[in-house]
């Protein structure tokens, strides 16, 4: 073999190996406190609110979001705004948050055997445990709590045990059931967007993807969680000086 040739085969089995490293990585060591099932405009909402809460938030995108074949006219900030863009923004948003965003496609869900500690890795009694998703490719996630936002996409829920109901939307004609927080029947497995039930329209979902962020949230800390920011004195007092200006001349 020339050393062009070696090169190469060397180049290509050291990065075989690498992922291989990194997904035995990922299986052994990686414990999230939230991981979001879905990149689309309820999942990116939900992981903008528990990053930004200090949950360790993890977003499994199959890149199969149905958003990015929209042009959208009626989501508010913008006056138009293309799918793909559109999902580009809300996949930065969430990683700016703190969130981390990983590309794969999940096909199992399940209870890990074990009971782990969250960021500092050690075990704990009174830990109820975590679940296991399972990617395509091998690779597996473990989080305490885990939000579906997958659309119409319903075979992870179906796998996993998840009572589903008929949806009301003719294009949704069956979801996940939920409670009014949004929580389905396997514990600390909560649902959120059109695949439980809230109307297919971008802004829709992403409130609710919002909406049982904050109900998990609240369950996670005992007590009700509002995420408001407020806008310094200074530069209130600057913007308002700006905005009265025009009236002024």
């Amino acid at each position: 073999m020339d050393s062009m040739g070696n090169n190469g085969y060397q180049q290509e089995r050291s990065t075989a190996y690498q992922e291989h490293e990194d997904r035995r990585a990922t299986r052994v060591h990686e414990v999230y406190d939230v991981a979001i099932v879905g990149a689309g405009a309820a999942g990116t909402s939900a992981a903008i609110f528990t990053a930004r809460s200090g949950q360790k938030t993890l977003v499994v995108d199959a890149g199969e979001t149905g958003v990015l074949k929209a042009k959208l006219y009626n989501h508010v900030g913008f006056d138009k705004v293309y799918g793909p863009e559109f999902f580009r923004l809300a996949r930065e948003q969430a990683a700016n948050a703190g969130a981390e965003v990983v590309q794969a496609k999940v096909v199992a869900l399940r209870r890990d055997g074990g009971s782990a500690g969250c960021d500092s890795g050690e075990v704990q009694s009174d830990d109820p445990g975590t679940y296991v998703l399972q990617a395509e490719d091998g690779r597996e996630f473990r989080a305490r709590w885990v939000i579906l936002c997958t659309g119409r996409w319903l075979e992870l829920a179906r796998q996993a045990g998840i009572v589903t109901v008929p949806g009301r939307e003719h294009r949704y004609p069956e979801v996940i059931q939920v409670d009014a927080e949004g929580r389905t029947n396997l514990p600390r497995v909560w649902a959120a967007g059109a695949v439980a039930g809230a109307s297919p329209h971008t802004i829709v979902v992403a409130g609710d993807g919002a909406r049982v962020a904050l109900n998990l949230l609240s369950d996670i800390r005992g007590e009700r969680v509002i995420d408001h920011d407020v806008l310094p004195a200074k530069e209130a007092a600057r913007l308002e000086a700006g905005a009265a200006e025009p009236a002024n001349r």
